[in-house]
């Protein structure tokens, strides 16, 4: 009787222990995918969240989605205040962020950088003048500026206290047509949409652009197996001219004030060609 007891005892730890150790595997394993990154293979579907009434994302999200369709990747974006779409990318809400600067990986660790930039953006001075006159970031300080909340490359800028920050580009525009500021730094794309879109005639880019800075895709640590084939995949479309191609395509698009609709750039895309509306 006393051997049976000590059987049951021995049986019953032997239970409780497997137990206890697949609660732990089954905790552990969430977190050991985000580390060891997630199998190349196992990828079909992606969504990044990225910035909401860009022109940058829509030209991003095209280099993007043809880049994963050659790793026959389908992908999908978010549209998302500046801000918020960096914090829930970096969470892990979204695959990762379609386009940031350099060195988001500095503050955002779960975000890695995939190392060949698939856009650039020119940060300008828009203001209401003849723009027959040079601006640099020395001579913004004697003026009262306007920014875009959540947009990286503020903190690149010489803001102040008093710099105006609104959650829209339009919104900066409306504060410039009225005199509120007197300067609104905007990427350079998205300013001429909005001129375009508003039908504004008296607001114009100042020259040369204040800050030049390349663009790039960051996805999140459960998918840094990706980044080796992805970014060989983007540096031939940058060597063989894709990259620039489609930019170019865009911005001549909204560059054009002559017409009321955008060039045809069809013929360069697979679905949809749409620039969303700056707001």
């Amino acid at each position: 009787m006393q051997r049976t007891d000590t059987v049951k005892r021995t049986n019953r730890f032997a239970d409780t222990l497997r137990n206890g150790i697949a609660a732990v595997i089954a905790t552990l394993l969430p977190v050991l995918s985000s580390v060891t990154g997630t199998a190349y293979a196992d990828v079909a579907q992606l969504t990044f969240a990225t910035i909401a009434h860009s022109v940058n994302s829509q030209i991003s999200f095209q280099v993007i989605r043809e880049a994963y369709k050659q790793l026959d990747i389908e992908v999908d974006a978010d549209y998302l205040p500046a801000s918020r779409s960096l914090m829930m990318a970096a969470k892990g809400q979204y695959d990762g962020e379609l386009y940031r600067i350099a060195g988001i990986s500095e503050d955002y660790p779960h975000l890695l950088q995939v190392p060949t930039p698939v856009n650039r953006v020119e940060v300008v001075a828009f203001c209401r003048s003849a723009g027959d006159h040079d601006m640099s970031l020395e001579a913004l300080r004697n003026y009262r500026l306007g920014v875009r909340r959540g947009v990286r490359f503020n903190v690149l800028l010489p803001l102040t206290e008093t710099t105006q920050r609104v959650d829209s580009n339009r919104q900066l525009f409306n504060m410039l047509e009225k005199s509120r500021i007197d300067i609104a730094l905007v990427a350079r794309a998205n300013g001429l949409q909005i001129i375009r879109e508003m039908q504004i005639t008296d607001i114009t880019a100042l020259n040369p652009p204040l800050l030049n800075l390349n663009l790039y895709h960051y996805v999140h640590v459960r998918h840094k197996a990706l980044i080796p084939e992805l970014n060989k995949v983007l540096q031939n479309m940058h060597l063989n001219g894709r990259i620039a191609q489609i930019r170019e395509a865009y911005l001549a698009a909204i560059s054009d004030r002559q017409t009321n609709s955008a060039h045809d750039v069809s013929s360069l895309f697979d679905g949809d060609t749409t620039l969303q509306i700056p707001e």
